[in-house]
């Protein structure tokens, strides 16, 4: 029933396949011509340009913190990564938090890479990494719908993507999402013609993010099954053992550091799904009156989504795989609303957030292509008149509003951005030079601001995650003499000169007030009025 509904509304038949089959492969047998990128060059950059512009009408170096925190983490991974891991072992990530490996391996490998090609640390290249890729995402769906639909489809398709805010606004601040999506779109448009190629692309995408692994399962299942005539064997060897390279190269990479071959997916699962991350109450952060409802609607949206996934799957229509891609994703989003423990902590701007960016990607160009592609070929007039612009312009402008609750909730997460540069500089004046800094583990843009702006180089900071205190079993206090020797000497291994104390680290606190005569404060003359963090000078490197 459902594939007659998708038959019916996208109006196809026997024949048009047929003509659409024989055209697709006539493309194929063409040679390569220069001019064929010209319009796609365009494409790409419409797309680029905005992005680029909203960068630097923003301040670049403050992607927010409260809100786009993890792009100040990314940057951190990479840069540790390049200045202290990989001293330490063969690609070898490295954290202050401990969750080097939580995100994928590709993301920090391309930001050292730039890292090294231009010379600057700065985090303007991270952005640019999801700025770049975000618009060549947008040329690649141009590419698929005009191949799969027709012209003013792609056209819609593309601009939609280009310009809708919410995808404008998450593409420029660089996270690994638009890089990983433009591998998996790549791979798709280079199916079946370059079947290893697109395996490898797809295997590179299962190294971005931890829902890629999924996506590019099914895509591979889907694409190993499809009898299609223009799929020979030798593209589903070339697919399949290009991505099982990789694949297993990671899965060897995850196990040699962190001892377990899926590490991604296991502790994406702990953390989103079952919510070990989140607080145990039923809401967190998502208002009450609209708890039930995200819950609700998110049950319906999984629902739908597997269905049209399972009618993909059997149907293997000639657009199926990006199908397929749009809709693996909506049925994610509508899980990890509804059956998974992800509400519990979200936020209440959830629909301007970015893991909205590609669902409302996906539904404009499924707009698009009912508006330029269905509703011309059933009615003449439609065409005539070129309603399917106007109707695309008033939704287009209709989604200018998605700008007032982004630049709202984008204010207040610049905020923090000149505190943490103060206290970057207010640290570098108390460093002695000699030996290292003991930093906040949950504070990447001061450590940012640390490093880019004074000089402070990765093998001088020390993080506080895993200090003496994380490996001690019982009440550190209970028995403080001899634990206190453990801290003591941790410090004294690390050759802590300056030790950045926050006042939310009750341990810490407490440690400071029953040895008086171990640590200098350097920064106001008691704990109660001193700065929020505390330098603190260990009494022995005087």
């Amino acid at each position: 029933m459902l594939g007659k509904f998708f038959d019916k509304i996208l109006d196809e038949d026997e024949e048009e396949v047929e003509r659409e089959s024989k055209r697709a492969g006539e493309q194929e047998k063409k040679k390569f011509n220069w001019k064929d990128l010209i319009v796609p060059l365009i494409v790409f950059f419409l797309a680029l340009l905005p992005r680029l512009y909203f960068l630097y009408t923003h301040d670049p170096q403050n992607p927010g913190y409260d809100w786009y925190g993890d792009v100040y983490h990314h940057w951190q991974i990479a840069y540790l990564s390049k200045t202290v891991g990989f001293q330490h072992g063969f690609l070898r990530l490295w954290d202050l938090k401990g969750m080097e490996y939580f995100w994928g391996l590709l993301h920090p490998l391309a930001s050292i890479s730039l890292f090294t090609i231009t010379g600057s640390i700065d985090i303007v290249l991270i952005r640019l990494l999801s700025i770049v890729p975000s618009a060549l995402l947008v040329a690649f769906v141009y590419l698929l719908v005009k191949r799969d639909f027709n012209t003013p489809a792609a056209w819609a398709s593309a601009l939609f993507l280009a310009f809708f805010p919410v995808i404008l606004f998450s593409d420029t601040l660089g996270m690994p999402e638009p890089l990983g999506l433009a591998l998996l779109l790549g791979g798709i448009l280079a199916w079946p013609r370059y079947g290893w190629l697109t395996g490898f692309f797809w295997g590179l995408a299962a190294m971005e993010r931890a829902e890629y692994w999924l996506f590019t399962a099914v895509l591979i299942f889907a694409a190993l099954w499809d009898k299609g005539k223009k799929i020979t064997s030798g593209s589903k060897a070339g697919l399949f053992c290009s991505w099982l390279v990789v694949i297993v190269f990671y899965m060897k990479y995850l196990a040699t550091w962190t001892g377990n071959y899926i590490y991604p997916i296991y502790w994406n699962f702990l953390a989103s799904v079952i919510g070990q991350w989140f607080k145990k109450e039923k809401v967190a952060y998502l208002p009450y009156e609209y708890y039930e409802e995200v819950k609700i609607a998110g049950a319906f949206v999984f629902i739908f989504a597997v269905l049209v996934v399972l009618w993909l799957l059997r149907q293997r229509k000639r657009y199926y795989l990006w199908f397929l891609l749009g809709f693996l994703n909506l049925g994610l989003v509508g899980f990890m609303f509804s059956f998974a423990a992800y509400s519990r902590g979200y936020l209440d701007r959830f629909l301007v957030d970015r893991l909205f960016a590609w669902p409302y990607g996906f539904l404009g160009i499924i707009l698009s292509i009912f508006l330029f592609y269905v509703l011309p070929k059933k009615f003449k007039l439609w065409h005539k008149l070129k309603m399917g612009w106007l109707v695309w312009l008033v939704v287009l402008a209709a989604s200018m509003l998605f700008w007032k609750p982004i630049n709202y909730y984008f204010t207040l997460a610049q905020q923090p951005w000149p505190r943490a540069t103060e206290l970057a500089k207010t640290t570098a004046q108390f460093w002695d030079k000699k030996g290292r800094i003991a930093v906040p583990e949950n504070r990447p843009d001061y450590v940012y601001a640390l490093v880019r702006y004074q000089g402070v180089i990765g093998e001088k900071i020390v993080g506080e995650m895993f200090d003496a205190f994380y490996y001690l079993e019982d009440e550190p206090f209970t028995n403080w003499e001899e634990n206190w020797l453990k801290v003591k000497e941790w410090l004294e291994n690390e050759d802590v000169s300056l030790f950045v104390v926050p006042k939310w680290r009750a341990d810490y606190m407490d440690m400071l007030r029953r040895q008086p005569r171990d640590f200098k404060i350097l920064e106001g003359k008691t704990l109660e009025k001193a700065s929020d963090p505390i330098m603190v000078q260990p009494a022995w490197r005087e």
